[in-house]
């Protein structure tokens, strides 16, 4: 015996296993069509549609009502409108994060604060560095001018003494 029968596709030539669904589901075949076959399972037994539960009757007695029905899930936007409070473990997580946020959010404010800080030195050093090169280069240029001066001075009257 073969625990997992096999089905043929009709429309796919292929075969699938049907599991254990295949003992319990009668499959009858609804529409054929030249595409393929189309099928009607019955899962659920038509008598337990009809039973009234008292999580039903709960349910359709809150639907019927004019207030809205709870809901297990709820989009962020849906709380804040209805003014509902996020649950403690949550704002906890959420209080960590902002705290780790203003950290990261001083440290690298103070990283720019340094780093324009040291460009400030820089540049007040290349300044000064500037200054006394040029100072440094009108000094040189006082000295050979005035040596080549008195070298002018010196060949000149050479060549008055020689005339």
């Amino acid at each position: 015996q073969d625990l997992f029968p096999l089905s043929a596709c009709l429309c796919c030539d292929f075969l699938f296993p049907l599991g254990a669904m295949a003992a319990v589901c009668e499959v009858t075949p609804a529409a054929v069509s030249a595409r393929g076959v189309a099928f009607e399972v019955d899962i659920k037994n038509p008598q337990g549609a009809e039973v009234m539960t008292p999580v039903r009757a709960r349910l359709e007695r809150e639907a019927s009502s004019t207030r809205p029905l709870p809901r297990l899930l709820s989009s962020s936007g849906d709380a804040a409108t209805q003014g509902c409070r996020e649950s403690p473990q949550k704002e906890g997580i959420a209080a960590r994060a902002r705290a780790r946020n203003e950290k990261k959010q001083a440290i690298t404010q103070r990283a720019r604060r340094d780093y324009e800080e040291l460009l400030d030195s820089k540049r007040t050093a290349l300044e000064r560095d500037l200054e006394r090169a040029m100072q440094n280069r009108q000094t040189a240029l006082v000295d050979k001018s005035a040596k080549a001066g008195k070298r002018f001075e010196e060949v000149k009257a050479k060549v008055g003494d020689v005339q």
